[in-house]
């Protein structure tokens, strides 16, 4: 991972979400996301899951953002089908985590910024 040019990562996104999350009420992880100047965002995320379980892949999303005064929020969903792994890693009072991945890339200047977070997740 090469560091961006130009202004740094963190001045030009910024990331805030409930830690914990409430994955199993929701089915999906929150991330509210404000930017500086206008940006592409892909958020990606996974969750790991102990056992043979695996890993959780979340449902990405891609959205073009504009500088405003409120934030953009994305949702990353739980694949129906894996929403029962989950549940049940929940009831035996696992502690699981998301990995979020939010790749910017800035179709003006050809600069890109990469901010990852690890959020919490509950009942």
């Amino acid at each position: 991972m090469t560091s961006p040019t130009g202004p740094s990562s963190s001045s030009a996104i910024a990331i805030s979400y409930r830690q914990p999350e409430r994955i199993r009420k929701l089915g999906a992880v929150i991330l509210s996301v404000s930017v500086a100047k206008p940006l592409t965002l892909r958020v990606r995320g996974t969750i790991s899951l102990r056992g043979s379980a695996g890993l959780v892949r979340l449902v990405g999303v891609r959205v073009h953002v504009r500088p405003v005064a409120r934030a953009v929020t994305v949702r990353l969903r739980v694949p129906h089908r894996r929403l029962k792994a989950l549940r049940r890693a929940l009831a035996k009072h696992r502690r699981l985590y998301a990995s979020v991945q939010v790749n910017a890339s800035d179709p003006a200047s050809g600069s890109s910024y990469v901010l990852a977070r690890r959020v919490a997740l509950s009942r």
